[in-house]
């Protein structure tokens, strides 16, 4: 599954139909706090991330703050 993180619906909803045209399983999320709830519970195996979003939200620092 990809996640697709962006705080504009319309780019959500562009790259989800992209993806799904080619049978892509998509989650979406539009906010930094969403995206990191969503990681948690969920095993993706891609995240899309607007560049600009994770400038503004450090909550979406995720990967130093995971255990692995």
């Amino acid at each position: 599954m990809i996640l697709i993180v962006d705080d504009k619906p319309e780019n959500l909803f562009s790259l989800r139909k992209i993806l799904e045209l080619h049978y892509l399983e998509v989650d979406t999320a539009s906010s930094g706090e969403e995206a990191l709830k969503k990681i948690l519970r969920n095993n993706y195996a891609l995240i899309i991330l607007d560049v600009q979003m994770y400038m503004k939200e450090p909550v979406l620092d995720w990967p130093s703050q995971r255990k692995w």
